[in-house]
């Protein structure tokens, strides 16, 4: 990876693109940036997590970065498509990284632990957003046949609740997953996991 020296600041930054080609290389440089700046973990530094024990643990973190091209978006969108028929397929560009670091026991347990829980909501989250996404398209299917020809006031009701329910479920589920996967970084580490960037493993090179 080629990297370009670039000042970027507050944890809260995303990587805004304005096509494809420009989301790669942001990708890119952002990857290539903190590798370098986490390329080693020096023996006897303190924890990196709660930055009071010493951290004995040396630690290599993998993070991942999955996202859309033009290409891929529509290839996604057709296999979100199928999806609901029973026939699930996406299609996705991949980018990968890892850093290293020392941790104290207990902060890498931690570390390990959230991962897995913020695995286990993102499944969570995206039966909800698809949830949600079903029950809007819902709504505005049954708005459009039913709402046009005198409905009751159940049927308003109805198609209101419907439409709500759906919007909140889809805000849900997009937010909680994002939160969730920033969620499992240690906050003095969450620069490196800038969206669409998310921890994919943790590995203790050595005691």
């Amino acid at each position: 990876m080629t990297s370009q020296s670039q000042k970027s600041n507050p944890e809260d930054e995303k990587l805004i693109f304005s096509n494809a080609a420009e989301l790669a290389e942001a990708l890119q440089r952002h990857a290539s940036q903190m590798q370098q700046e986490f390329s080693s973990a020096e023996r006897g530094s303190v924890c990196e997590a709660c930055c009071d024990v010493e951290g004995g643990l040396r630690t290599e973190l993998h993070w991942e970065a999955i996202y859309h091209s033009g290409a891929t978006l529509l290839s996604s969108l057709v296999g979100g498509m199928a999806l609901l028929g029973g026939h699930g397929w996406t299609a996705y560009k991949k980018m990968e990284f890892a850093t290293h670091h020392r941790f104290c026991r207990g902060c890498q347990l931690k570390i390990r632990v959230k991962r897995h829980l913020a695995e286990l909501a993102q499944h969570v989250c995206f039966a909800i957003l698809l949830v949600g996404v079903l029950a809007f398209v819902s709504s505005i299917i049954f708005s459009f046949f039913v709402l046009r020809n005198h409905p009751s006031g159940r049927d308003v009701l109805v198609s209101v609740s419907t439409f709500a329910s759906g919007i909140i479920a889809t805000l849900v589920g997009w937010f909680g997953a994002s939160s969730s996967r920033r969620a499992a970084v240690p906050k003095t580490l969450r620069r490196i996991a800038r969206n669409p960037f998310a921890l994919k493993d943790v590995i203790l090179v050595q005691r």
